[in-house]
């Protein structure tokens, strides 16, 4: 794991702290980002809704960070799901 550079801050981040919420059209899923390119150009952070039942299609072409903090996240890679959920 890499270390933390002495001017890289440590940050807490809350569903607050997303400025703008994107809902999918006609779908019970909710974006926001309170990391994006505007702050880090190759990662992004935010939060994320998901419906009981809701998925999406998503190819990530960038560092992303996901916590699940209730439910479960499913991803599917290459046929293989992986199930994650708080510990």
């Amino acid at each position: 794991m890499p270390c933390r550079r002495a001017h890289d801050p440590v940050r807490l981040f809350t569903a607050a702290d997303v400025p703008i919420w994107y809902q999918s059209v006609g779908r019970a899923i909710f974006l926001g980002d309170v990391v994006d390119p505007s702050n880090r150009d190759t990662m992004s952070v935010g939060f994320a809704r998901y419906a009981p039942g809701e998925s999406n299609d998503w190819v990530v072409s960038y560092d992303e960070v996901l916590i699940v903090t209730e439910g479960a996240f499913i991803q599917l890679i290459q046929g293989a799901a992986l199930t994650h959920t708080p510990q």
